[in-house]
């Protein structure tokens, strides 16, 4: 009787085994398969985003900005549109750098009527020096693409007194446009 008692438990405990592997099993995708995919998404993606971004960005963008930012700047672009993700900002730093990339939907922060820009130049760390900006929007509308240049030693503006005061009338300016 003993025996009988134990078979059970044995064949319960092998049926619980066999359907824990099959879960953890199915909880990890195989790599090349997800691979495949992605590359698919980014590829189609690719397509579509590579062609009305050379299009639509102003010439001085492709004149200011290097090849390698902008490969970056296109990878950030499609990673994000490949499955019709709405991202209203995206935010990239490297090293010095710091870029926006904005929707259009993203041009002013709701109910603090403060622009998107002013919001951005705040994200900065507070010690970095302002170099050089860079601001661009695709000729539709539908992006806009900011770049901070921060360190070194030269600032571009102080931010103190009538120039602050300046700087936050030209960036009105500039996003009521």
């Amino acid at each position: 009787m003993l025996a009988a008692a134990r078979r059970p438990s044995h064949a319960c405990r092998r049926v619980l085994t066999t359907a824990t592997r099959w879960v953890a099993a199915a909880a990890r995708p195989d790599v090349s398969e997800l691979t495949a995919i992605l590359e698919q998404q980014q590829k189609a993606a690719a397509k579509q985003i590579v062609p009305w971004f050379v299009e639509q960005m102003p010439d001085s963008y492709f004149r200011q900005v290097s090849a390698e930012a902008q490969r970056s700047h296109l990878r950030a672009i499609t990673a994000f549109s490949a499955q019709g993700f709405s991202v209203p900002e995206l935010a990239l730093t490297d090293g010095g750098m710091h870029t926006f990339l904005n929707n259009k939907a993203a041009a002013v922060t709701e109910g603090q009527g403060t622009s998107r820009l002013e919001e951005q130049l705040k994200s900065l760390p507070a010690d970095a020096s302002l170099n050089r900006v860079l601001l661009y929007q695709s000729a539709d509308g539908e992006l806009s693409l900011n770049m901070f240049e921060t360190g070194g030693t030269e600032l571009l503006f102080t931010g103190e007194g009538e120039e602050q005061q300046a700087m936050t009338r030209r960036l009105l300016t500039l996003t009521l446009t």
